[in-house]
């Protein structure tokens, strides 16, 4: 990951301004994905746990997951990257 649970969770705390409980909600559903093993578990996971509006984009090289959140516009988005495929998950703000 290119983010600890603790500077996702100071980006997480600024952009959404949600209580710690939320947070730390969002950090473990993060926290699960990162130990999935192939893109497939990834999206499966996603699915049934995060009410997904994203899509899987482009790809990207490297092995393992990483983590990029970002704000776009009136969304904020956390991108995942594992075994080279690229998912986003967006959610209002």
């Amino acid at each position: 990951m290119n983010l600890n649970a603790y500077e996702t969770y100071c980006i997480l705390s600024m952009a959404e301004q949600k209580s710690s409980e939320e947070l730390q909600c969002i950090l473990n559903k993060i926290e699960k994905f990162s130990e999935l093993k192939n893109v497939e578990m990834a999206k499966s996971y996603l699915s049934e746990t995060w009410n997904i509006a994203g899509s899987i984009t482009s790809f990207q090289a490297g092995a393992g997951c990483q983590i990029n959140v970002k704000e776009n516009g009136d969304l904020f988005v956390v991108n995942f990257v594992l075994n080279d495929e690229n998912i986003s998950y967006y959610y209002n703000k």
